[in-house]
């Protein structure tokens, strides 16, 4: 592998919270008991964390615990 090659994850952070800003809503997928789920969700971000809102009585809270 020659160095162009490596990744900057410095870059790929500022991308990916850019694009995520950009977002009202994104599909986050999970899984439990090797069943597959994918929802739209909300987020927000606060000091470079990224925090998703959802029901506490939606099954993707049992999920993400």
């Amino acid at each position: 592998m020659n160095r162009s090659e490596f990744i900057d994850y410095n870059e790929l952070e500022k991308e990916t919270f850019d694009y995520l800003d950009k977002k009202k809503h994104i599909v986050l997928a999970t899984c439990l008991n090797d069943e597959p789920t994918a929802r739209t969700i909300s987020h927000i971000i606060l000091d470079k964390k990224i925090y998703f809102q959802t029901d506490i009585k939606f099954d993707n809270t049992k999920q993400f615990c």
